[in-house]
């Protein structure tokens, strides 16, 4: 019983350390235009799916000013990611505009 308690609690001190608890993140923030982002139905496509990425915090994209603006973990995600996803969807983006807002 007791190794067992003490396996346990090894197992769980390895788990509290190896996680991404109590780390600094590096979240980054982007704006995407895309010039011919003009259905809602695509933006909400798109939306659904950046949230759907593990490392995204928020996803927010308009229609009249054909951008979106994505909040994530960037050691998580990268842009080879969100480009893929818009290209999925047909998208082409004309500018990213990244901002670094903590480390």
């Amino acid at each position: 019983m007791r190794s067992f308690l003490v396996l346990a609690f090894i197992l769980i001190s390895f788990f509290i350390l190896a996680s991404d608890y109590g780390r600094p993140k590096d979240i980054t923030q982007v704006v995407i235009e895309i010039p011919t982002l003009s259905s809602q139905e695509t933006m909400e496509n798109l939306e659904k799916e950046f949230e759907d990425i593990r490392g995204v915090k928020s996803c927010d994209g308009t229609t009249l000013n054909h951008t979106i603006t994505l909040q994530y973990d960037g050691s998580k995600v990268d842009k080879q990611k969100i480009e893929h996803i818009l290209k999925k969807w047909g998208c082409t983006p004309k500018e990213f505009k990244f901002n670094k807002l903590s480390k």
